[in-house]
């Protein structure tokens, strides 16, 4: 995830990955200072905001792009094309990420609860297995507007069959140069979901 922001912020704002790298470590300085000094439910209420600030960021650009509702439910089907298996083993990764289960894990032993006390015992794994499965949950409808979103603007069956992909359709020419075909190949042209022409490129 360090590599991951750092890279976020190469790509959005031209900054060195080095110094990419030093921002999210004092972001993490940031976090562990607010849960030292003002205890984990601040933590966990801080870290709530941000994940919903996110999660509106994510659907108003599902919103922007409109992908069809129709092709959006038929995701819901289990199915698995050859090209689209590295994509869906890291959708897996991506939602279900073991380190957020010890994380639950984690936040369970914290609680202050009466281990002799069997219906305290119960109510608390009844509530406690909610907030995991909830966690889950957001993270998966999350990773779907990301995926709605950029699989409606840059998808092409096409240039996910190329034997050096699978590719993503580019239609920005600024991308071109960046590409994995050459722009001038007719085999390489596709066409987005917005019906724009570009490039098959990586």
């Amino acid at each position: 995830e360090v590599v991951g922001t750092a890279t976020a912020f190469h790509v959005l704002f031209g900054i060195d990955m080095w110094i990419g790298v030093l921002i999210t470590a004092a972001d993490t300085l940031t976090f562990l200072f607010i849960q030292i000094f003002h205890g984990m439910r601040v933590m966990e209420a801080f870290i709530f905001i941000l994940i919903m600030v996110m999660m509106g960021c994510f659907f108003a650009n599902m919103a922007i792009t409109s992908p069809p509702a129709v092709e959006v439910a038929k995701g819901f089907i289990p199915q698995v094309s050859s090209y689209a298996i590295m994509q869906l083993v890291g959708i897996v990764g991506a939602v279900i990420m073991p380190h957020n289960l010890y994380l639950h894990s984690a936040l369970v032993q914290s609680r202050k609860i009466d281990k002799n006390n069997h219906e305290f015992v119960r109510q608390a794994n009844k509530y406690l297995t909610l907030d995991a499965c909830s966690s889950i949950l957001v993270s998966f409808i999350i990773n779907m507007a990301v995926v709605c979103s950029f699989a409606y603007g840059m998808f092409s069956v096409h240039c996910a069959r190329m034997s050096n992909g699978p590719l993503a359709c580019l239609s920005s020419p600024q991308d071109w140069s960046t590409g994995t075909c050459d722009p001038a190949d007719p085999a390489c042209s596709c066409t987005t979901g917005y019906g724009e022409t570009g490039v098959c490129a990586m």
